[in-house]
């Protein structure tokens, strides 16, 4: 079934998957305010508060409920970032919290992710007990036993229950690690059929690998491979794809990107001297090749290594890599880590003059430049320029506005915004946050306590510097208030 591509078709298709990964990789209101008091009652709109003092620590933060939701989203964040075992902790929260069925599927999904078999039981048994359908955890089962390396198991389990759609899917992936790609496309055709979105979208994504494959009038196993690698990671089966690869990468030890891919692939499961010795080995065979080292840097980065991860960042940014903001972010995070506050804002501020600024790039600056310059005028000019580039559709750049407002002592505009942004989003924090402290400004003590409360429960499960600010804003005026009673 499968030639051997002439070396000029080989060198175009290598370079249309390193193409194709790096594209992979990578919404006013105006009020008048008559008297400052009376309408912050309004904007905050709460006047009772709970006597109880916040979780100032992250140990006591451990035992405070936080709603599924938050937890989840933020799980989801970790996860496509990388970091699977964070995910997995988050997960693990948000089950203890009261999460449902879908939790619990996520969770044994990241358990398989990082090859951790004996959590993935347990939540087998946790999905058994809530009465999940014995054919749906035969599929799990058979997924199971493939992370396992236990592929004839596998097989043989999702040939049991072929008129389920999981196990059909487990059988297309079954078929492709086996290398018997007629029998997989009869499968994708079949999942095609479905009337479940997600399982249309994984078919349709490993059938444009093989759309892409038939381009090419001759072509190689390791070709195929490579190309249902990307396709197989692009719906979270990076187990299946780090096999691959090393199947790929053994047979075509020079074929760069195949190294690439499967070091990537070991990036998101976790197995971070794996990824690295792959990242290696695609340097070693094209050392100006921006995409290895940027995840040269990364991995040097979470294994510790800030000279090594400096470095590779910095080569990055000479060869090209796009988005600059992804390499940019990480020097300034390296930067702040080490205390070098003035060029993590330097590299923010590269961001803002390069167009790949949002309304997050222009907190942390904003952020940077108040806690460590003290400029609130230079403050307040990047939140206008956030503005004029954004526009004030977002909460987020209208939070920006009112809190720079407050700044500056402009208390009616900083509420007109603050109260437009968490009314827009009732689930951003950093804006109770602000809206917490015009409160307590204004001698506001209800409505302060109650906004710190909300900033704090809205950002519990994913930011938690600023979820403990507000513990401690909040736990100050309440222990005022008692002293004072």
């Amino acid at each position: 079934m499968f030639f051997s591509l002439s070396k000029q078709k080989r060198r175009f298709a290598l370079y249309a998957i390193a193409s194709a990964f790096s594209v992979f990789l990578i919404a006013g209101v105006g009020y008048v305010l008559s008297s400052q008091t009376t309408i912050l009652s309004s904007v905050f709109g709460m006047n009772k508060d709970e006597n109880r003092v916040l979780p100032s620590t992250l140990e006591d933060s451990m035992q405070y409920p936080v709603r599924v939701e938050i937890l989840v989203r933020q799980a989801e964040v970790e996860l496509a970032a990388g970091e699977a075992n964070e995910a997995i902790r988050l997960y693990e929260r948000a089950l203890e919290q009261g999460g449902d069925i879908k939790v619990m599927r996520n969770l044994f999904d990241g358990a398989l992710l990082v090859g951790d078999i004996k959590k993935a039981e347990s939540v087998l048994g946790l999905l058994s007990f809530r009465g999940v359908p014995e054919s749906t955890l035969d599929a799990l089962r058979g997924l199971m036993l493939m992370r396992k390396g236990e592929l004839a198991r596998a097989r043989q389990l999702f040939e049991q229950n072929m008129q389920h759609e999981e196990h059909s899917f487990g059988l297309l992936v079954t078929s492709i690690i086996e290398g018997n790609h007629i029998e997989a496309e009869g499968y994708i055709e079949l999942l095609l059929k479905s009337r479940d979105p997600l399982t249309v979208h994984s078919a349709q994504t490993i059938k444009g690998a093989y759309d892409e494959f038939a381009l090419f009038e001759d072509g190689q196993e390791e070709h195929v491979k490579t190309l249902l690698a990307r396709a197989l990671g692009q719906i979270g089966q990076w187990p299946v794809a780090s096999v691959l690869l090393s199947e790929v990468t053994a047979d075509e030890p020079h074929y760069r990107d195949a190294h690439i891919l499967r070091g990537y692939s070991y990036f998101m499961m976790g197995e971070g001297e794996n990824a690295l010795e792959a990242f290696e080995a695609a340097h070693s065979i094209d050392p100006e090749k921006a995409e290895t080292q940027y995840f040269l840097g990364r991995m040097h980065e979470r294994l510790g290594n800030e000279l090594e991860a400096m470095t590779f960042f910095g080569y990055a940014l000479q060869n090209g890599f796009t988005p600059k903001r992804s390499v940019r972010e990480r020097l300034a995070n390296l930067a702040i880590d080490r205390g070098s506050f003035e060029e993590a804002i330097g590299q923010l501020m590269a961001i803002v003059d390069e167009g790949e600024a949002d309304a997050k790039i222009y907190r942390e600056l904003i952020t940077l430049v108040l806690d460590h310059k003290k400029d609130t005028d230079q403050a307040r000019d990047l939140a206008l320029q956030a503005e004029k580039e954004i526009g004030d559709s977002s909460a987020e750049v209208l939070d920006l506005i009112g809190w720079t407002a407050f700044l500056i002592g402009d208390l009616d505009e900083a509420a007109t915004h603050l109260l437009a942004a968490t009314s827009q989003d009732p689930t951003l924090a950093s804006a109770w946050y602000h809206n917490g402290l015009l409160a307590e400004h204004v001698g506001d003590r209800n409505s302060a306590l109650a906004s710190f409360r909300r900033a704090y429960e809205e950002s519990i499960g994913s930011d938690q510097d600023l979820a403990f600010k507000a513990a401690e804003r909040h736990n100050v005026l309440l222990e005022g208030e008692n002293e004072s009673s």
